[in-house]
């Protein structure tokens, strides 16, 4: 009976070293995040200038993709225009060639995440996986060294934080935790879910993460219970809180996060006044997750410069002047090194701004953004508003493998037309999607007396003006009371 309890105290004992030595190395990186906040713009070009080298040098080490695509490209001396652009479909269809870790391959990565089991595990004890939702085309599977992962974090904790852990901090957080409402769909391997559940091991003991589904209906008594310090969820999220501000009872929460979805200025109006807290945007991609970070001094956001090379360009490949809209974005992400993206075409519609105004934040400022647009569609339920995010679309489409394509219109305010582009219509009855589909949306908090649709067509094309897959159409605007924010959501360019 003693060997018992000295093993469980030696197992205690390990655990609590391991959050301290966890919680220490995170404090580490948050503090070397901070500094390159006083980089002059020399220092930031330089530091940018040496982290490409070593990502380009590193893919044409071990990339046959990348060796072959850059074969021209002197590794020693190059410009960035030197190197052509690389798309999805480059990546999706070469991707086993892609990886530089020749253990990772494409089949046993989409059979690791096709177990849920998985969800919260690291691929060969080292690597998040992750699948993008299709938004913009097809899937395509995304891995990560937990690295990136805890570079994520530290980023938006040294720079759209009210509260900047330090190391003396590290200490106090071990006994007093800071509380953080996690709110998301559901679980998945959706690359926003797939963050959350590293949350908790790799800040170590700074957080206590409680997860919550954002149908659930007592969301909001459950979050009044727990009295988060911070809350992160999807802005439509966020925004469907503040339709309850009588109800919500947030006296410990010191400052809300919002990503995956378009920030409006009205929208976060709406949202400090319901919660009593400033909302901080968070802007990335599947495949650089650690694009941007809201300010908390100019409340703009800031491209993470040091470790995503963003440019705005137009149709073919033209960079535009900063204040204008490009029509695509070429990213390259600094960090990771598993699976480089270098120049990777975005279709999303940013304009940087033409000054950097911010007396706190070196980094460079996005004035606007086109092609982020929060889909949020409104349906009635009962006698109150129920506002259904694109989110929610785009995770329910992501695990239903028999379709290829889809858009959803609203019709009517509660009537919902799917249009689908099937893999094999040969092979999937209509009744069969149309009720995996229904039940699915059911599952998400779909009310009732939403009435869905469905109609399968030969092919879903992206549109014409934009060359971007538009997937949710309201065709019945915004009842007559809703708020000028939410209004401005859905004039947004898509």
């Amino acid at each position: 009976m003693n060997s018992i309890a000295q093993k469980s105290r030696d197992e205690l004992w390990k655990v609590a070293r391991m959050s301290l030595l966890q919680t220490l190395r995170f404090a580490a990186t948050v503090h070397l995040q901070k500094g390159a906040m006083r980089f002059s713009k020399e220092k930031l070009e330089q530091v940018q200038r040496a982290r490409m080298q070593k990502v380009v040098r590193h893919a044409m080490a071990h990339s046959d993709f990348y060796r072959q695509k850059f074969r021209s490209i002197n590794v020693n001396k190059f410009r960035l225009a030197d190197l052509p652009p690389t798309t999805k479909d480059e990546i999706r269809g070469n991707y086993d060639a892609v990886v530089t870790d020749k253990r990772l391959r494409l089949a046993e990565l989409q059979s690791f995440i096709a177990d849920s089991a998985n969800l919260g595990r690291w691929f060969l004890g080292e690597y998040a996986v992750t699948q993008t939702s299709g938004s913009q085309g097809a899937p395509l599977v995304i891995v990560q060294h937990r690295r990136c992962i805890e570079l994520i974090f530290a980023l938006m904790a040294a720079r759209s934080s009210v509260a900047k852990p330090t190391l003396n901090e590290a200490f106090q957080r071990l006994f007093r935790p800071r509380k953080v409402a996690a709110i998301s769909f559901r679980r998945g391997f959706y690359p926003s879910g797939m963050t959350l559940e590293y949350m908790q091991e790799l800040l170590g003991s700074f957080v206590q993460v409680t997860r919550f589904a954002s149908a659930q209906p007592d969301l909001v008594e459950r979050l009044n219970d727990l009295q988060p310090a911070v809350i992160t969820a999807n802005a439509s999220v966020l925004e469907a809180l503040a339709m309850h501000p009588d109800r919500l009872q947030l006296k410990s929460l010191k400052y809300l996060t919002s990503s995956s979805e378009e920030l409006s200025e009205g929208a976060r109006t709406r949202i400090e006044a319901a919660m009593k807290a400033p909302v901080f945007d968070h802007y990335g991609a599947g495949e650089c997750l650690q694009l941007g970070d809201g300010c908390p001094r100019c409340r703009k956001l800031h491209i993470n410069a040091d470790w995503a090379y963003v440019e705005v360009v137009d149709n073919d490949y033209q960079p535009v002047p900063a204040g204008t809209t490009g029509t695509k974005l070429l990213v390259t992400n600094l960090a990771n090194f598993a699976q480089p993206f270098i120049r990777y075409e975005i279709a999303d519609c940013i304009a940087l701004s033409a000054e950097n105004r911010c007396h706190g934040n070196p980094m460079p400022q996005i004035e606007c953004i086109e092609g982020r647009a929060a889909d949020l569609l409104c349906v009635n339920e009962g006698n109150t508003k129920r506002f259904l995010s694109g989110i929610m679309f785009h995770t329910v489409f992501s695990a239903m493998r028999g379709v290829r394509e889809w858009r959803v219109y609203q019709r009517e305010r509660n009537r919902l037309e799917f249009q689908l582009q099937l893999l094999d219509a040969a092979t999937i009855a209509g009744t069969t999607v149309e009720e995996q589909l229904t039940g699915r949306l059911r599952e998400f908090g779909l009310p009732e007396s939403v009435i869905v649709e469905v109609r399968f067509v030969p092919e879903l094309a992206p549109d014409p003006k934009t060359g971007k897959m538009r997937r949710i159409i309201n065709e019945v605007g915004w009842p007559d009371s809703t708020t000028d924010s939410l209004q401005r959501v859905g004039e947004l360019k898509h």
